[in-house]
């Protein structure tokens, strides 16, 4: 019976099989390594197609890197030896280069194809590695809710919400080099990786209650592959992938990739507020902006700090790395499901592919020979010096990196063990490195290229010291500071025993700040002196090192900036307090005065006091907080001062003037002025701009249209007689009703056959010429229903006795017969036809028009002062002139102090009884 369960004797063919199993090799595919050579090869983002072909068969096509190295792979069959020719193809198809190669199945061959030159544009684009965060895509976010905080659309402090939220995924994006490192098993940026990511992620736990489903079992919900975003896919795949590369097992993982999504916490606020901006849904930009996720807070760094660079800035790879193997979790794709908390979305298919061709060029590192470089024959050596390297494990072909800003380049001769080399003139001290390539596939349409890892047992000592960081005054160019501030100064410079470093800060009176560091990283401060006027304070960094030196220049401009400030801001129509407690009315002619102030103390950019110039503004028009109009001042300050006075409201140059559309104004609006500093004058900074803003919500009351009659006559008297004002000119003399009247809507009328009327025997020459003409004109008024309308009677403007006179609606008893709102004064005087016109409405004269000499005035209007009241400063919309109290009352019989006879003007008194009157 135990025969029964024997397995039967295998076939000697089964018997090879099983003994072979899985031990037995596969066969190796025929591969072609080779270097493009010459002038069309230039470091960047620019490559050739390298073709392979046989008898005019194309038998594979690759595209070369940046630095001319490409790998090619050619399945083993019949055809695979023999002659090919090998082609360098540029865009447009034309054969730049080529080389026959006798192939032999199976094994590695090396070529160099020379290139003698080529154009830019006949080489193949290589797509460049996305940021993080989208560029292109943040910019145009910025600026489109720059605009909406201009326009009030959005509150201000938008754009610093913004800023907020992509100031982590900036932060983060500096961590891609270190994740892309960690592709090639370097353990110093695995280490930074690792502590900065942990930061954030939940404390470890061995066990989690969340099943853990593989991607390729699982259930796929619509992921959305066509989402778009500010954070590229393209630029999350490699820091997901080191995430995963940087753990340690399977919890460490998790850990990694939880504190990757929740760096990533802005992400989905983000997205979803590039929705609201590309649909105009401005009630869910209002709302986004005052609900922002709680923000985690980004460190200087993390607990413990970034090994190998201190504080703050930009993270790269230090120079002194040392290559060992990472140990990864075979499921690592297990967790790529798991990469989302509540706020972050799942991942895209196509984040997905970028994740896992990112593995898979770790997967191909891992699998290959190490290489490993043990001696320099002139370890010294300067640019255009030869230099020799001995080692092992140097491959077939490639090309020398040295460290620094060098790309790499083509060696002068290369085998397994030997390696001669030109020193390039941007070469720095370091730890030389080799880019091997040893093949290359295609996935989610791009190129990826798998290098042979490796390392150096001995340090390059010559070239020149390079910083891989320098942030002076926390950023990478020139910048600004105030007077007397402190200025930090974070650098990564190469790390070298050769390496010395030398700060000077100085201005024009001297030597502000000086020290002597050595190679490494560093952080430090120093002080900036007090001015009075924009100064420039040049911070020169010097690295030296057995070679040569080399100096980094940045400008601090030490100004102090403006802290722009709205003042005062009135909205008038006629007069205005200064508490704007003048009311206003519909649909007339409105002027905004703001005063904006420059925020200096002790500083100037006129070389007056405390002055800024350049400074530009707006006002926005907003009902139920949605603008219906912006417009530009008409008139502004040349420059603006510390501080605003009472005064200053008489001074149209001391305010930026604006004139309101008069089809927004009814019921309650609000009215934004909005001040930026716009044409910068040296020493402003433009991160943040300067700039300031105020909002005023008025309500513009309806009142009754004024209905006017239009009459105009001429004067038969006299001989020739003097012809009737023009249309024109009655027009225009209406406008001074218009400056001073609370009336938004005039409409005007005429009588048929009876527009040009005649003096007759009336004649104008006297008092008594007067009256009786405009008894005249009362009776003619009669022939007409009175529904309010005014009769206007305009004469010409000669020497006459009387500059006008006026009816106000009257109902008298019989035999007298009712009076009606007839006026009849000298063309050419706008104050008079305004005093005139409110007689008919009701309104008599100021009291400090008395005159017993002359008798004048007939009647006093006991409810109107002597002259404008104190504090109230009066507007005209015609020409924009400005009148301070005490002021000539439109009712009264004097000439203003300092102005003319027409230019009288209402009080609020007058203003209040007609804004009541036409209610």
């Amino acid at each position: 019976m135990a025969n029964d369960h024997a397995p039967a004797a295998p076939s000697a063919g089964e018997e090879e099989t099983a003994q072979g199993g899985s031990d037995a090799a596969e066969p190796r595919p025929t591969r072609i390594l080779g270097l493009l050579d010459g002038p069309a090869v230039k470091p960047g983002r620019l490559s050739l197609r390298v073709v392979v072909a046989r008898a005019g068969e194309t038998l594979a096509t690759v595209t070369a890197t940046p630095n001319g190295q490409f790998a090619v792979d050619l399945e083993n069959d019949a055809g695979t030896s023999g002659p090919v020719d090998i082609r360098a193809i540029a865009a447009d198809d034309m054969v730049l280069g080529s080389v026959s190669l006798e192939l032999i199945a199976g094994q590695d061959h090396t070529c160099e194809i020379p290139v003698p030159g080529a154009t830019p544009e006949s080489a193949v684009a290589i797509p460049e590695d996305p940021p993080l965060v989208d560029v292109r895509r943040a910019t145009r976010l910025r600026a489109e809710i720059a605009r909406l905080e201009d326009s009030q659309v959005l509150a201000t402090g938008s754009t610093q919400t913004l800023a907020a939220a992509l100031e982590p995924l900036e932060w983060l994006g500096g961590l891609r080099a270190d994740a892309e490192s960690v592709l090639l098993r370097d353990p110093v940026a695995t280490s930074r990786l690792r502590t900065v990511l942990l930061a954030y992620a939940p404390a470890p736990s061995t066990t989690r209650d969340e099943p853990r489903v593989s991607m390729r079992r699982r259930a796929q919900p619509p992921r959305g592959s066509d989402r778009t975003s500010v954070v590229n896919p393209a630029g999350l795949a490699p820091l997901l992938a080191g995430a995963v590369l940087a753990g340690d097992e399977h919890v460490d993982h998790q850990n990694l990739l939880d504190g990757l999504s929740a760096a990533l916490w802005t992400r989905p606020w983000l997205e979803a507020l590039e929705r609201a901006v590309a649909t105009g849904d401005v009630p869910a930009m209002q709302t986004m902006m005052g609900a922002i996720p709680s923000p985690i807070d980004v460190p200087v760094s993390p607990p413990g700090g970034i090994p190998g660079f201190p504080g703050r800035g930009p993270l790269g790879n230090i120079p002194g790395k040392k290559l060992v193997p990472v140990k990864v979790s075979p499921t690592v794709l297990d967790f790529i499901p798991h990469f989302r908390v509540p706020i972050n979305m799942e991942p895209s298919d196509h984040e997905i592919c970028l994740i896992t061709a990112a593995l898979e060029v770790a997967a191909r590192v891992r699998a290959l020979p190490r290489y490993t470089i043990t001696a320099l024959d002139q370890p010294d050596a300067c640019a255009g010096a030869v230099l020799t390297m001995t080692g092992t494990g140097f491959g077939p072909k490639g090309m020398v990196d040295f460290p620094g800003p060098s790309k790499p380049v083509s060696a002068l001769s290369w085998s397994d063990t030997t390696i001669q080399v030109v020193v390039p003139p941007d070469a720095a001290p370091g730890d030389i490195q080799l880019t091997i390539l040893e093949s290359q596939f295609q996935r989610c349409g791009r190129e990826y290229y798998v290098y042979r890892p490796g390392d150096s047992t001995v340090t390059f000592n010559g070239g020149i010291p390079v910083a891989t960081s320098l942030l002076v005054n926390y950023s990478e160019g020139d910048s600004f500071a105030e007077p007397g501030a402190t200025v930090v100064v974070i650098m990564a410079v190469t790390d070298h025993p050769n390496v010395r470093v030398d700060v000077v800060a100085r201005t024009v009176a001297g030597t502000v700040f000086t020290t002597t560091l050595p190679g490494g990283g560093h952080s430090f401060d120093f002080a900036l002196p007090v001015v009075t006027t924009p100064t420039p304070c040049q911070v020169d960094v010097t690295l030296t090192g057995l070679c040569a030196s080399t100096t980094l220049t940045r400008i601090i401009t030490i100004a102090q900036q403006p802290r722009l400030r709205v003042a005062h801001f009135e909205v008038t129509q006629a007069l205005q307090r200064a508490d704007n407690s003048v009311r206003l009315v519909a649909g007339r002619a409105t002027g905004v005065r703001a005063y904006v102030l420059s925020g200096l103390s002790g500083f100037s950019y006129t070389g007056d006091a405390d002055q800024v110039t350049g400074v530009r503004a707006t006002l926005t028009v907003m009902r139920n907080t949605v603008p219906v109009a912006t417009v530009a001042a008409t008139s502004g300050p040349p420059v603006l001062g510390p501080a605003f006075e009472d005064a200053d409201r008489a001074d149209v140059t001391k305010s930026f003037n604006f004139v309101v559309p008069v089809q927004h104004l009814t019921g309650p609006v609000e009215l934004r002025v909005n001040a930026v500093v716009d044409a910068r004058p040296f020493g402003v900074s433009d991160d943040p701009i300067p700039r300031t803003s105020s909002s005023r919500t008025v309500d513009f009351h309806p009142r009754k249209p004024l209905v006017l009659i239009r009459w105009r006559m001429r004067d038969d008297t006299v001989s020739p007689s003097i012809a009737a004002p023009t249309v024109a000119e009655w027009h225009a003399d209406m406008v001074g009703a218009m400056d001073r009247f609370p009336v938004g809507d005039w409409v005007v009328g005429i009588t048929p056959g009876i527009e040009e009327l005649s003096t007759g025997d009336d004649e104008l020459w006297t008092e008594d010429g007067w009256q009786d003409r405009i008894d005249d004109l009362d009776d003619i008024a009669d022939r007409y229903a009175d529904n309010g309308q005014i009769y206007v009677c305009v004469v010409p403007q000669q020497d006459y006795g009387l500059n006008g006179i006026a009816h106000a609606s009257e109902t008298r008893s019989w035999p007298r017969s009712d009076q009606h709102r007839v006026m009849l004064v000298r063309r050419g005087l706008p104050a008079s036809y305004a005093h005139e016109l409110a007689h008919t409405l009701g309104l008599h004269h100021a009291p400090d028009s008395d005159d017993p000499v002359n008798n004048w005035p007939e009647r006093i209007d006991a409810r109107l002062p002597k002259a404008t009241e104190p504090g109230t400063v009066a507007w005209r919309a015609s020409d924009g002139k400005l009148f301070a109290a005490p002021w000539a009352e439109l009712m009264s019989y004097k000439t203003p102090s300092g102005g003319t006879y027409q230019d009288r003007w209402p009080s609020v008194a007058s203003w209040d009884i007609l804004f009541e009157t036409l209610a």
